[in-house]
């Protein structure tokens, strides 16, 4: 009896002591499971609160970048109208008659995250002060990839609208007051050639230098007496010959109306539509200087003509005083720098149309004359023009 009941009390106590320590396990388990949880639910609030900024951050970061960008613009733009014409060439309702010839006419349309007016402002920008892709992103906040975008497309657009700003060539009448074209009845303009640098390969630079050793095209020009564009024509190597250039122009689009002429200087043939001055006399303006009067017939013509073909080279002259990115050689390729040339003769003419004094003419610097070149070509058709009897009444 007493084995047996000691045997009970051992089991019993084994029992309890069992059940003691799967008490204890359960409740170290709980108390695991308890941390592991606790744990878990403060890493899940670290990374939503993380997150949380990050994502805020981003917020408050793309607020600024459109808030930075949006006073610029409005700066640009809706600022004083001296700044906007400083940094756009433009007057302000001149700027936004641009932007709706360009959606109307050329076809130019906002994108995702850019408005005309600010594609327009960005093109302006480059053309007026040759900058660079890295100033307009700083300047926009915007990437280069959309900057570089938005230049094409708005130079695009300006192109289109080759045929309403080109200016339509008008014959000088009887009833002209300026004195300096009232003696060349019939005539519409005056044409010459510039040098305007381009980026080319090694390999093409022969081709390209000038007779000024720049590596440049040859650029025909052809301008009204208002000094707007009639017909500009670049892409020929700076080695090409002027008469060269214009002899290819003629097989293109250009056309001297019937019954009409442009004046030239001594670099092309004197012949039907193309009156050049006297060989072997005084010509250019500079000779006229310090009281230097004519002494013949041939000089007094020579003096007129000079007068009046002077507005091709002060037509130049403005052009790369309005613009920048003509001034220096650009790292666009030989064909956008052509189309930018282009586009900035039409914008030219669309300034001059619209405001009553070109706010870039009391800046006006002349294209310098080629004071020795002479024409080696021969002459391309046509009769000479002879001056007419007035001529020797001087």
């Amino acid at each position: 009896m007493e084995e047996s009941h000691t045997s009970n009390n051992h089991v019993l106590g084994q029992s309890s002591l069992n059940s003691k320590c799967f008490l204890r396990r359960k409740s170290l388990k709980w108390w695991f499971n308890a941390q592991t949880w606790f744990m878990a639910i403060i890493f899940w609030m670290f990374v939503s609160l993380s997150t949380r900024r990050r994502r805020t951050r981003g917020i408050r970061y793309i607020i600024d970048n459109h808030s930075k960008r949006e006073g610029y613009f409005q700066r640009l733009v809706h600022g004083p109208e001296s700044n906007c014409i400083s940094q756009l060439r433009m007057c302000r309702a001149a700027f936004f008659k641009l932007c709706d010839m360009l959606v109307t006419k050329g076809g130019l349309r906002p994108t995702r995250h850019l408005i005309v007016e600010e594609q327009v402002a960005i093109f302006l920008l480059v053309l007026s002060h040759h900058h660079k892709n890295r100033t307009l992103i700083t300047d926009f906040q915007r990437s280069g990839r959309t900057v570089s975008k938005c230049f094409s497309a708005v130079i695009h657009a300006v192109l289109q609208l080759h045929s309403t700003l080109y200016a339509k060539p008008q014959p000088v009448t009887m009833e002209c007051e300026d004195d300096r074209w009232r003696p060349f009845q019939n005539c519409v303009g005056a044409l010459d050639g510039t040098y305007i640098d381009v980026h080319a390969s090694p390999k093409d630079h022969n081709r390209f230098r000038s007779r000024k050793g720049r590596i440049a095209t040859n650029v025909l020009g052809v301008c009204n007496p208002q000094m707007q564009f009639i017909y500009v024509f670049p892409g020929w190597e700076g080695s090409a010959a002027d008469g060269r250039v214009l002899r290819d122009a003629l097989t293109r689009r250009f056309r001297v109306p019937q019954g009409c002429y442009y004046l030239v200087d001594g670099g092309y043939a004197n012949c039907e539509g193309f009156l050049a001055p006297y060989r072997g006399q005084r010509y250019h303006l500079s000779e006229w200087k310090n009281n230097c009067h004519p002494q013949n017939a041939h000089e007094y013509f020579n003096m007129k003509h000079s007068q009046a073909r002077n507005i091709i080279e002060r037509a130049f002259g403005l052009l790369k005083n309005r613009w920048a990115i003509l001034r220096s050689a650009s790292w666009y390729s030989i064909r956008m720098t052509c189309q930018i040339i282009v586009a900035c003769a039409l914008l030219h003419n669309f300034i001059r149309r619209e405001h009553d004094i070109d706010p870039m003419e009391d800046d006006e610097i002349e294209e310098e004359e080629d004071v020795d070149e002479e024409d080696e070509d021969e002459p391309f058709g046509g009769a000479n023009l002879i001056p007419t009897e007035a001529w020797t009444t001087f």
